[in-house]
């Protein structure tokens, strides 16, 4: 949509790093400036949005793990 592009425009301008999740084409974000660009290989929308939550859950946990459970010696 019009509001996502412009999000990452909006965080591109203010440095952030930019992680966008698409269906196998990729439409206007293939031309965007994206640091890692996730492509589902489907153009299915249920099965690209069933893809999507499994990679959200992955990383959501993969990021928890690293942040706040992570063991760290003195």
């Amino acid at each position: 949509s019009k509001n996502i592009l412009k999000g990452i425009i909006a965080a591109k301008k203010k440095g952030a790093f930019v992680v966008a999740l698409t269906n196998a084409k990729g439409g206007k974000m293939n031309d965007m400036d994206i640091d890692f660009l996730i492509k589902t290989p489907s153009v299915d929308t249920a099965r690209v949005q069933e893809a999507h939550i499994t990679i959200m859950h992955v990383t959501s946990s993969l990021l928890e793990k690293e942040l706040f459970q992570k063991k760290r010696f003195t």
